[in-house]
């Protein structure tokens, strides 16, 4: 790793600190936190057109540009420079980056590795000032521990390939005053090493909130330590600490300590199939840094004893540096976070070394071979990255812990949580979790373990006695976004939002100008409209509810909603008269949905928070509060189509409706107005029809179905004697069906079609070239213009698939049909005329008539 280093300048007469020397930067940058402090008038900054990339992953356009006095060095030793500066408003863990401009104009020479800058003075002698090691390794890993602040990076600008900086909280700098005592063994949740994030260790998904302390296991021996709460009773903390050191043999401070799970217990073995043939990979070639990397690792595994050397490996692979996993939001986490929600006291567990305490099959050793400069190496554990080992620590976990889990333990892969709903009883909790451990011979890592706390963050979720809260860090996330100034950057607004629709109220309404702006051709648009959806969101993330756990027997409540476009649901307990809610729902109808009824949009919202919560569903009563009657709707016996499976497929949990009652709670409030429109009678007295046309070697045919506003279906089948192409079979096939509609009194139709050329050539989209296609066009309006309503709507092939079918019967291809079908036979085109019929009424004799 590049050592980043900061040192201290006079700018603008006043004395800066925390200035990062970044030699691969292409401007000078003072962030706006500390031009604030610099006392200058916001006048005085001249105005920047262009953007610069490489903060917060985002392009970024600066406030403005200044020149200001920096002096470096002091006395005799001092250089008095004219510098500019752009001002960045965004968040960082320092106060001003100098660039390569600044050393140009210092005439400097800076050494990374000494921590040294050259430089000449006002006198034209070279003198030198050192940075902080200490200050900037500091930094750095503050930087990188707490999002949403820039972190140091060399590379900041370099156009639009530049590097773009990680994320991370900003540090204290030298001489600020600490909250904590530097020294003192009460401190905060560890920090991550810089060697641990960049040879791509997994960050804790597991991390316990409030102050906490550490405490020697065994009397004397200071690196031997574990950490516990600071906020709990003074005697519940004796009987803990005596605890944990009557149980220090569960703790391994080393690979030498852990001896791994028995075989008898489990053992990972491989599937692999003896018709393949072995992959043997020709060694790679890394940079010396990596292969330095990669040889430190090999020799922690073979100190270890998770691998030895392999002279004739069946598979052989190189190796594959990782970067930190994800952590994704699956149904086992989420239950995790419901379960132990509403506890007085958590401890959080996490394995040493998780899954290299299980052991590899000897058949299968030679197999999970790999390659280095080193020589050739095969695992003797299970080792990380294997598709399937994730599933069989999971197999072990539930097998140590078969009597705990539910009750007062929550384990998921390699990290558990004790809980205890009294504290008095979480000792004996964490007595009986040690006593598995220590029978089953499983580590757990002491310095990613805390005892004794009352809240902390679960796999995204902050957790507590009172239930569930947004993890922090992601509100922030958002929170710090600049307005969106691309495309991407409207994608990484809605993606961080999506880590939050659980507790954010109908989160498809607030985000569906962020989707409008996706949907240009690629074109970005922010216009007034997605500034107020944008602060909107921001306002609402400050003042999110907190998600209450369900107590087992408890009868929850759903409140549904609809909109044009969306469709929205809460699931809430009611306890006290006080209405709590459980979990958000919302849904961002495609266009075949926005068509439907209001009341199959109510049910739908049912339908989708039914899916979306099938775990409350299946173990509580629901109470579904509406004003609609849908329980009649679901219940007909006469009802068809979707309803119908809807109705079968909400049959297995036990729901029970009733009319709405008053909303109480404030976090609620959305959903005050179950129907934020009214359905359009007009558009419900309207003819629905699909039509068909298609051209092959047999002929051209067409395919009608109309559908009337009482659901009364007629279906015809039309084959053209003349030679028409596919596109004239789709004029003919629209042309009959609004023929067909206006013979039966038709207002109002709406036209599903699957030609391209048809809908967009009729709404102007498309450019009518061909003498053909006019005249088609200009029949098909001379038709509409008899109606009050036309819409014609192109859908895809597999959602026309009844008009194809009839279109097909008419060419005599076999189709099952639902009921009796018209079929007819046209000779004329519809856009040729008829010609002129003369009616002869009396006839006079000829002259030829008896001939």
């Amino acid at each position: 790793m590049t050592t980043h280093w900061f040192l201290g300048l006079e700018i603008a007469n006043f004395p800066v600190k925390r200035i990062l020397v970044d030699g691969g930067s292409s401007a000078n940058i003072i962030f706006w936190e500390a031009f604030i402090q610099l006392k200058i008038d916001e006048k005085e900054l001249t105005r920047v057109n262009y953007p610069m990339i490489g903060f917060s992953e985002a392009t970024i356009f600066p406030e403005g540009s200044i020149r200001l006095p920096v002096q470096i060095g002091e006395g005799m030793t001092a250089r008095d420079l004219m510098v500019d500066f752009l001002v960045i408003k965004v968040p960082a863990a320092y106060k001003v980056i100098v660039g390569r401009p600044f050393i140009h104009d210092a005439q400097a020479v800076i050494s990374t590795y000494h921590l040294t800058m050259i430089y000449m003075s006002n006198f034209e002698k070279a003198e030198r000032i050192r940075g902080s090691q200490e200050s900037a390794r500091s930094c750095y890993l503050t930087a990188l521990k707490t999002p949403g602040r820039l972190t140091p990076s060399m590379n900041i600008l370099r156009g639009a390939a530049t590097k773009r900086p990680a994320k991370g909280q900003a540090s204290k700098s030298e001489g600020e005053q600490s909250l904590l005592p530097k020294k003192e063994k009460s401190q905060k949740q560890e920090s991550p090493t810089i060697e641990s994030i960049e040879k791509g260790a997994t960050l804790p998904r597991l991390e316990a909130g409030g102050e906490v302390e550490e405490i020697e296991l065994v009397e004397g021996e200071e690196g031997r330590t574990v950490k516990i709460g600071t906020d709990i009773d003074p005697e519940l903390r004796v009987n803990m600490i005596g605890l944990l050191r009557e149980h220090a043999d569960v703790f391994a401070f080393s690979a030498e300590e852990m001896p791994g799970i028995s075989p008898d217990v489990i053992e990972h073995r491989l599937n692999v199939d003896r018709s393949i043939r072995p992959v043997k990979q020709k060694k790679r070639n890394f940079s010396t840094e990596k292969n330095q990397a990669i040889q430190e690792e090999v020799e922690k595994l073979l100190a270890a004893g998770f691998i030895e050397p392999c002279d004739y490996p069946e598979w052989l692979a190189n190796v594959v540096m990782s970067m930190p996993e994800g952590l994704l939001p699956t149904a086992k986490n989420r239950q995790a976070s419901r379960s132990t929600s509403g506890h007085t006291l958590l401890s959080f567990l996490d394995a040493f070394s998780g899954y290299h305490q299980v052991s590899l099959a000897k058949a299968d050793k030679k197999k999970a071979a790999f390659i280095t400069e080193g020589g050739v190496f095969s695992y003797k554990a299970m080792p990380f990255g294997l598709k399937n080992a994730g599933a069989t620590y999971q197999k072990l976990v539930d097998i140590v812990f078969a009597k705990q889990k539910g009750r007062n333990i929550e384990v998921y892969i390699d990290d558990s949580i004790v809980k205890s709903e009294l504290e008095s009883d979480h000792v004996d909790d964490l007595r009986e979790t040690f006593e598995t451990l220590r029978r089953y011979q499983m580590k757990l890592n002491p310095k990613k373990c805390v005892f004794g706390v009352k809240s902390g963050k679960l796999l995204g979720f902050l957790v507590s006695e009172r239930g569930i809260d947004a993890n922090p860090d992601k509100v922030e996330a958002i929170l710090s976004l600049p307005q969106p100034k691309s495309i991407k950057d409207v994608q990484r607004l809605i993606g961080r939002m999506a880590a939050l629709t659980r507790f954010v109220s109908k989160s498809a309404d607030r985000s569906i100008p962020f989707f409008n702006t996706l949907t240009q051709n690629g074109k970005f648009q922010w216009g007034e409209t997605e500034e107020r959806a944008f602060e909107k969101i921001k306002d609402h993330l400050r003042a999110l509810p907190t998600i209450a756990r369900p107590e087992e027997g408890d009868k929850l409540q759903l409140y549904v909603s609809a909109s044009a476009q969306t469709i929205a649901a809460v699931l809430i307990s009611e306890k006290d008269k006080v209405q709590q809610p459980i979990y958000f729902v919302s849904h961002i109808l495609n266009p075949a949905e926005a068509r439907y009824s209001l009341i199959e949009k109510i049910a739908y919202a049912v339908l989708i928070a039914a899916r979306k919560l099938r775990p409350y569903f299946d173990a509580h009563t629901i109470e579904i509060l509406t004003n609609f009657p849908l329980e009649k709707a679901l219940q007909k016996m006469d009802t068809a189509g979707r309803l119908l499976r809807w109705a079968i497929e909400l049959s297995e949990y036990d729901l029970e409706f009733h009319p709405r009652n008053a909303i109480k709670a404030q976090a609620l409030a959305d959903f005050v107005v179950e129907a934020s429109y009214q359905e359009d009678e007009a558009k419900a007295e309207s003819w629905e029809v699909s039509v068909d046309g298609s051209a092959a070697q047999s002929g051209a045919e067409a395919g009608v179905v109309m559908t009337s506003p009482t659901g009364d279906k007629f279906e015809y089948a039309i084959r053209f004697t003349f030679a028409a192409s596919n596109n004239e079979a789709e004029y003919e096939a629209a042309i009959a069906g609004v023929q067909l509609c206006l013979l039966a009194d038709a207002k109002r139709i709406v036209m599903t079609t699957d030609s391209q050329l048809v809908a967009n050539q009729f709404s102007g989209e498309y450019e009518t070239k061909e003498p053909s296609m006019r005249r088609y066009r200009e029949k098909l309006k001379t038709l509409i213009a008899k109606l009050e309503a036309f819409e014609i709507v192109q859908v895809s092939r597999a959602l026309n698939t009844a008009a194809d079918g009839l279109e097909k019967l008419a060419s005599s291809k076999a189709i099952e049909l639902s009921r009796s079908v018209m079929i007819e036979i046209m000779h004329r085109r519809s856009t040729e005329d008829k010609g002129k019929e003369i009616m002869v009424i009396t006839a006079n004799t000829e002259w030829y008539d008896s001939i």
